[in-house]
């Protein structure tokens, strides 16, 4: 089971972290609105949210994450954000429908029994053309075969066990966005390059990076997913009225046979 805190503390979840930030202040700069939220396992050690152009922001905190010490960051107090801290959990928000412009979601699909409930209430929060960015953990890296392969050594007389977490990919979570009617607009994939004590050696892998960037996109440990909601879903979710579809009587053409 992956560790967000200790993943992020260590050298190559700094690198995410820091690409991560390049890549949102370039995205959210675009995005407008009035409510933007974020939740998830990055605010301890960071805010996605401080690159937004959205004045009123909104944590969400569960209450594992209230016993832990929780990140504070001055750049929102600069920029004169109004931020607002809510405990609740990610499968029941506590905000109104169509009222959110932004949602910012890390970690929380694969810790969750319910990661299509999460899915949901985001669909349900955002407005029409409201956005949402998803980071998760990619399965398909060597540090989920590593530990897939682990934990079947160590529990290799007893059965598999069924553990709360449990890593989507981003193939897989963008066909659950676009049944609930979600316009997915990039999948971005960042650390490419194995955890490595050796600082030289580390530096020497950085063309992983960028290699990775361009021809192994889902190969990444942490994948960033910007979906935008559309109006798919409230069509798709009206009463069915069948005769509208099907006419009321039978419409047969008559045609007429002249005879000489």
């Amino acid at each position: 089971m992956l560790n967000c805190n200790q993943y992020y503390s260590s050298r190559i979840g700094k690198v995410v972290i820091d690409a991560l930030n390049q890549q949102l202040r370039l995205e959210l700069s675009k995005i407008f609105g009035y409510y933007a939220i974020e939740m998830g396992q990055h605010l301890q050690h960071t805010s996605w949210l401080q690159h937004s152009r959205i004045k009123n922001n909104i944590a969400i905190y569960s209450q594992p994450q209230l016993k832990q010490k929780i990140f504070q960051t001055s750049v929102l107090n600069k920029n004169k954000i109004h931020r607002l801290k809510l405990v609740s959990e990610p499968e029941f928000l506590p905000i109104t429908f169509d009222n959110t412009d932004l949602i910012i979601s890390s970690h929380l699909l694969e810790y969750s029994h319910y990661p299509q409930q999460i899915l949901r209430e985001i669909d349900r929060v955002l407005t029409p053309d409201g956005h949402c960015f998803l980071i998760g953990f990619n399965p398909f890296n060597y540090i989920e075969f590593s530990r897939l392969g682990l934990d079947r050594l160590k529990n290799y007389t007893k059965p598999y066990p069924q553990k709360a977490y449990q890593a989507y990919s981003s193939r897989r979570i963008s066909d659950w966005l676009n049944v609930l009617g979600f316009e997915v607009i990039s999948i971005h994939s960042y650390g490419h390059r194995p955890n490595i004590n050796n600082s030289q050696l580390f530096k020497a892998l950085q063309c992983l990076d960028s290699i990775g960037n361009y021809f192994a996109k889902y190969s990444g440990q942490v994948y960033l997913i910007h979906a935008k909601k559309t109006d798919f879903s409230t069509i798709a979710t009206q009463f069915w009225q069948p005769h509208r579809l099907i006419a009321r009587k039978p419409v047969i053409a008559v045609t007429s046979k002249v005879r000489k």
